[in-house]
């Protein structure tokens, strides 16, 4: 009978620093979302979540552009239609 000594797959470490920490917790960053079509600033927020992209669709809904917004739109299509941009601070 014949058996295999090689070791099985390498282990990375894992750097997760303090525990419960994550990225967004190391990094606070306010970002500014503006409309590509009317350039109005549409949201200031630290990301954007499920309510901010609903927000979005309805402006861009509204907004009047060349191109509808179909009725369940892919989150690609939105983010073509919006500018980020991180907030400047006025220190």
């Amino acid at each position: 009978m014949r058996t295999s000594t090689s070791p099985g797959p390498a282990r990375v470490p894992e750097d997760r620093g303090a525990p419960g920490a994550s990225f967004h917790d190391a990094v606070k960053c306010l970002f500014v979302v503006r409309c590509a079509g009317c350039e109005r600033t549409l949201l200031t927020v630290d990301r954007i979540r499920d309510a901010e992209i609903a927000a979005l669709e309805t402006h861009l809904r509204r907004c009047g552009q060349a191109e509808p917004l179909e009725a369940a739109p892919p989150l690609a299509e939105v983010m073509r239609r919006i500018r980020v941009a991180p907030l400047e601070s006025k220190a």
